[in-house]
Parts: structure tokens; C-alpha cells; sequence
């Protein structure tokens, strides 16, 4: 469902689960019986269902390819449509289309999971993580903030005003109205989070209250052999990637978790907006723009979670005797302090 849906929603996941459950228990009403299905989001940060793409709603036209916009009209008439004929039959379709997936795996899967509870949790100042990125250079996170590309919405819905994506460079008009009504980012707030030219500066807005959180958490829970990274925010494709095999590397390389699958649980915990890769951070789109905590905002998670799936698999190393093993219900609980060290 885009903007325009004024109706009360739970769009494409909802309608998968209310055919799931529909399903699973029959002559039930919605949101009663003893099956529950729930779908979650993953990595998602730059995933749209609406797979016609986007076109100007005056013309008929493709978009700009590279800021999202239309000759007349902007990024408001640029929409993504499909695959319906309208949002409802869209969200019919891929809702359907995803209730059917889930049921074939439902019905073929053979694996159950059991074994070892494993989580660890730590909160984190995410306006200050350095990350060593190689021999000679350190980068850093910055305080929270967001770009004029913000401000531009996305194909699924533009904003209402003349702003696009794609934009590394401020707008005098709009700046000139920041700094009278909210403050000017400061010097060292516009390098850090540089090529994104600052709408808001969000870290250093504190009226009425904080803006943007800056002390957020990180958290992996491990059940027999699924790992679940909570991250908090919405992570692209190919940071998403990048995550989950970080963890799985580290997770196999301590030799506690050989055979382990890693999935990411998405908008977890604390809210964060986006999380890029640096490479489509410089390009400062929408999701690059909604980067809070700059272009290094990736390497710091990855910092963090490969710190946090290095704690569990040393600690379950150590754990692995035949006394903790013939104990099915134990559960492995690790708290971290922000340097790093178990508690």
C-alpha cells in the first residue's frame, strides 16, 4: 500500500498471514485459532514490491533513472506501480504469492530446530564507534543526521515538496529555513557525514526531546543452529548480505557453530532508519540520506555483531563437555559492556 491508502492496513505480510492462519485454522475467525503466522522483515532497506517499477502518473513515462522524478511534477507524480492494476490487487497478489511459498515450505520442511539457547546483547553509542577499515586508516560514525534526499520519499511515495534523490548538494532555500527555525549543522557534523548535504542534523536537535537515539543495542540469538541478527533499522540488499556473512564467518571460525544459518531480523529493538553500504551511501538516495549515523554506518555493525558472534562461540567452546551437553535446556546469556568484554 502506498501514501494513499487512507484504510486501516497490514499490508502484503498481513494478508499473507491472514491467509496462513486462515488456513491453519479453519472456521476460525481472523486472529483467532491456535496457528499464528508471522512473517518478519529481513534485509529490506531498498526492496520494493511495486515490480512494474516507477513511472510519472501524468505521463505514462519511466522516471528519471537516477534521481526519481518527473519533467513535470517532480518526485511526487514518480510512483512504482505493479504488480496489479491498483495498490489492493497488488497487495492481493504478493500477499497470496508469499502465503503459497510459505505453505509449500511449511508442509516440506524436515529439519526441526533444538538445541542451545545462545544470545548476547550490548548497547552501543553509535555517534562515536571507530572501526580500523585497514592498517593505516580509521573511520568513525558521526551523530545522527539526516539528507535533503529525505526528504524526497521514495518510488513507493515521493514527498510534497521540490526535493529528489540523488542530491549531494544543499539547497539554499531549504537550508536558509533550517537555520532559522532548527540551527545550523555544525562544521564537523556536515564533514562527517559528508557527501550527504544535512536537511536536519538530527544528533544535535534536542528540543523538545533527542531527535535520533545515539546509545542503541545490538543483539544475535542463537536456537540450535539458526542464528538471528536483531538489527535495529532497515538494512539494504547488500549490507544485509555483508552482515550475515561477517556473523557466519565468525561464528565458523571459532569452531562452535559449523553448520549454522544466519538470517536477519529487521526493525528490531531501537529504530535507527537506514543502514547502507558506504558504496550507496555516495550516492545519497533516499535510504542513503536516512543513513543516520553517516557512511560508516555499516562497518560499525559489522564491528559490533562480529564482536557479539565472537563472544557466543567462544564462550560455548569452553561450554563444550558432556556435562553442559546432555543438559537440553541450558541457555547461554551474554551481556557486553560497550568496549566489548563479557560481563
Amino acid at each position: 500500500m502506498n501514501y494513499t491508502n487512507l484504510l486501516v492496513s497490514s499490508d502484503n505480510m498481513g494478508h499473507a498471514s491472514y491467509l496462513m492462519e486462515q488456513d491453519k485454522n479453519p472456521g476460525e475467525l481472523p486472529g483467532k485459532g491456535g496457528f499464528v503466522a508471522g512473517f518478519s522483515s529481513s534485509n529490506l532497506g531498498d526492496v520494493s514490491p511495486n515490480i512494474k517499477g516507477p513511472h510519472c502518473t501524468n505521463t505514462g513515462q519511466p522516471c528519471d533513472y537516477l534521481n526519481s522524478s518527473c519533467p513535470v511534477g517532480g518526485a511526487k507524480l514518480c510512483t512504482a506501480f505493479g504488480p496489479g492494476e491498483d495498490m489492493f490487487e497488488s497487495t492481493r497478489i504478493i500477499g497470496r504469492n508469499i502465503y503459497m511459498k510459505a505453505k509449500e515450505l511449511y508442509a516440506n520442511a524436515d529439519q526441526e530446530v533444538s538445541g542451545f539457547l545462545h544470545f548476547a546483547h550490548q548497547w552501543v553509542n553509535m555517534t562515536e564507534v571507530k572501526v580500523q577499515v585497514n592498517s593505516t586508516h580509521m573511520v568513525s560514525t558521526c551523530k545522527p543526521a539526516l539528507g535533503h534526499s529525505f526528504a524526497a520519499g521514495t518510488t513507493d511515495g515521493g514527498g510534497d515538496l521540490n526535493f529528489t534523490q540523488g542530491a549531494v548538494e544543499g539547497d539554499p532555500f531549504w537550508d536558509g529555513i533550517r537555520d532559522a527555525l532548527v540551527g545550523e549543522p555544525s562544521n564537523e557534523t556536515q564533514e562527517c557525514h559528508h557527501p550527504k548535504p544535512i536537511l536536519f542534523s538530527t544528533g544535535e536537535m534536542n528540543w523538545p526531546l533527542p531527535w535520533h537515539p545515539q546509545i542503541i543495542d545490538v543483539q544475535i540469538i542463537i536456537i540450535g543452529s539458526i542464528a538471528v541478527i536483531a538489527v535495529p533499522g532497515e538494512i539494504t540488499t547488500m549490507a544485509g548480505r555483508r552482515l550475515r556473512d561477517t556473523v557466519k564467518q565468525e561464528l565458523q571460525s571459532q569452531g562452535s557453530f559449523q553448520d549454522v544459518e544466519v538470517v536477519i531480523s529487521g526493525l528490531s529493538n531501537v529504530y535507527t532508519h537506514y543502514i547502507t553500504t558506504f558504496e550507496e551511501y555516495q550516492v545519497q538516495r533516499y535510504e542513503g540520506a536516512s543513513t543516520i549515523y553517516g557512511p560508516h554506518t555499516l562497518s560499525a555493525y559489522l564491528h559490533k555483531y562480529r564482536a557479539l558472534a565472537r563472544a557466543i562461540a567462544q564462550v560455548r567452546r569452553h561450554a563444550s563437555n558432556p556435562a553442559h551437553n546432555n543438559r537440553k535446556n541450558t541457555f547461554y546469556c551474554h551481556r557486553m559492556q560497550s568496549e566489548g568484554h563479557m560481563t
